[in-house]
């Protein structure tokens, strides 16, 4: 029903907050047989750091890389392009990669918002395994603008989640120097699509 719940022990506290929300299934097996090791830099800058972390007898799970997507360089310094989709030149031999470190697992993330990349300067072709292709195969932000899948803001900018286009656009956020739109996510088509998107 909502409101509010006093409680004084934190672990009960814990305990009644994801009584509504929902626990978190325990994590596999494998997170608890080595290091998950946080790498960013592209395939080479990877594949060296991860040798060396292994030929120093060091067990690796895992290895999370955040900047799989690419990055924009800003006046607040180095950001993610929320665009969640490959990074065709950071990671240019991402599939190559992934079998050439396994039983290592590669482990990425994606929040719920978008950035523009046709913003990139460097929108040229990339060379990829199966011929020339841009940076990034998708424009998420394009392709939810497209469907109405965005939180979007009537003129005087007041947010909507209401569906309602009338007078609508994207509700922008400045985000560290760049401004990213928020998927909407109380939109059942639009979770969809980006359940999709973690898919592919």
């Amino acid at each position: 029903d909502g409101g509010f719940v006093s409680e004084s022990r934190p672990l009960r506290q814990i305990e009644m907050l994801t009584e509504l929300t929902g626990r978190q299934k325990p994590l596999p097996a494998w997170a608890d047989q080595g290091l998950i090791l946080a790498l960013q830099g592209g395939t080479e800058v990877v594949r060296a750091k991860t040798k060396r972390v292994v030929d120093a007898g060091v067990p690796v799970t895992a290895l999370w890389l955040q900047d799989w997507v690419g990055k924009r360089h800003t006046l607040l310094g180095d950001r993610l392009w929320w665009n969640w989709a490959l990074d065709h030149k950071t990671y240019d031999r991402w599939d190559e990669l992934r079998r050439t470190l396994h039983p290592i697992r590669l482990l990425t993330y994606i929040n719920p918002m978008l950035s523009d990349v046709s913003e990139a300067p460097e929108m040229a072709p990339a060379s990829i395994s199966d011929g020339a292709s841009l940076r990034w195969r998708r424009n998420l932000l394009e392709e939810a603008l497209q469907n109405g899948y965005l939180v979007e803001t009537e003129r005087h900018g007041e947010a909507r989640l209401d569906g309602d286009k009338r007078n609508a656009t994207p509700y922008l956020v400045e985000v560290a120097g760049y401004y990213a739109a928020m998927i909407d996510l109380s939109n059942p088509a639009a979770r969809s699509w980006a359940r999709g998107v973690i898919r592919s």
